[in-house]
This record gives C-alpha cells, sequence and structure tokens, in this order.
C-alpha cells in the first residue's frame, strides 16, 4: 500500500509541508510512487527543475524532511534566507565545484537524511528535462547512496495546470566512497540520472 505523505522533522517543517499540500490540492496534486523513497537511510532525491516553486512541491510530496541545496544567491536575501534555512536547504555555489556544499550534502547522508537536488542546476522553463550536471552523481557515488528520480510537472504553468509529481525506481551508484570517481564513471551515472527523468517525464505525458 502506498504510503502518505505525512511530513518528518521539526514542528516548523511540518507545519510548512502541511499548509503547502493544502494549498497545493486545490490545484489537483497529485503524488506517484511514493513507495520508491526509501523509509530510512541517506538518499539523494534529483529533481526535474523549471519553476521557483519545484523545491516546495518537491518536498511537500514526500513524507521524509529534504535537506535542498540551493543556489547560494538565495542566503543573501534578508526575508527568504531564513525561511529556506528552516526549511532543510543549505547554500552550494553554482559553476563550480562547491567543498563546502559537497561535504555537507556528505554529512546530511550520513547521518541517514534526504537531500533534495535539482540536477540541471537551473529552471528549464520550458518544462523539459535539460543537461545534468555531473555534482548529483559525484555525491551519490563519493557516498554511496542511491538516487531517486523525481518529476515534477505544471510549477512552470501554476496556477493554470494542475502539479503532478512522480518519483522513479532508486538508482544505485557503482560502489565507490572514494574521494576521486572515474571520469567514465561519474558520465554514466549523471547520464542515467538524466535518462531516468527523461523517461519519467515521458511516463507522465
Amino acid at each position: 500500500m502506498a504510503r502518505k505523505p505525512r511530513a518528518q522533522g521539526p514542528l516548523a517543517y511540518k507545519l510548512a509541508h502541511w499548509i503547502l499540500n493544502t494549498i497545493f490540492f486545490f490545484w489537483g496534486f497529485k503524488v506517484e510512487g511514493l513507495e520508491n523513497l526509501p523509509e530510512k537511510g541517506g538518499v539523494i532525491l534529483a529533481g526535474n527543475h523549471s519553476s521557483y516553486l519545484d523545491p516546495p512541491v518537491l518536498g511537500s510530496a514526500v513524507d521524509r524532511q529534504v535537506h535542498f541545496m540551493a543556489k547560494i544567491e538565495l542566503f543573501h536575501i534578508p526575508v527568504l534566507a531564513p525561511m529556506i534555512k528552516e526549511y532543510g536547504a543549505f547554500p552550494v555555489v553554482r559553476g563550480k565545484p562547491d567543498r563546502k556544499a559537497l561535504k555537507k550534502a556528505g554529512e546530511l547522508l550520513s547521518e541517514g537524511e534526504v537531500v533534495g537536488i535539482f540536477p540541471e542546476g537551473r529552471r528549464q522553463k520550458s518544462g523539459e528535462i535539460g543537461e545534468a550536471e555531473p555534482g548529483t552523481a559525484l555525491i551519490a557515488l563519493r557516498n554511496c547512496v542511491p538516487v531517486v528520480p523525481i518529476v515534477i510537472k505544471g510549477t512552470n504553468k501554476f496556477p493554470f495546470q494542475r502539479i503532478r509529481v512522480r518519483l522513479g525506481r532508486p538508482l544505485m551508484p557503482p560502489e565507490s566512497g572514494e574521494k576521486k570517481i572515474d571520469k567514465v564513471t561519474l558520465e554514466n551515472f549523471s547520464n542515467l540520472i538524466k535518462t531516468s527523468l527523461e523517461d519519467l517525464y515521458r511516463e507522465m505525458e
């Protein structure tokens, strides 16, 4: 039987989860494949990105607290910064390897937490799946954790289109755990994440 998205985590996170689910419900919010998210243990949720709404939608769709990797510029906005920190976000510098962000993600995963990442790195306003940057695959390989692909549809046309979310089966990386990852292995796993998102996207058409 499918699990229902009842949030775990701090009280503030649970409250935000309930409020957002109530709001999105009126736009036909539908979540499929929640059983594909492991109930415990470190895991990466890798989602497509077409709207600023994607992080709250992704967080609202699942029943475990998600710690989001978000661009560092958002943490410079006075009103927004404390809100996204409370919601489990931590900063990443885009466009170059960010060791601090990689370390933070690794710490969370080793503690059995869920880390949410948008592999495309930036919004694809068309809603289509864009190219995946290698960071998601690198974190998964270094920490030997599964990646659960998740596709979000409708946020780029909100509120004129219903919001739909589908989780795919976990992708298990080749066991590595090494600080230096073979380039071919990294590219292959990154491509697997991208094709899995594309397959989920087509299934939802």
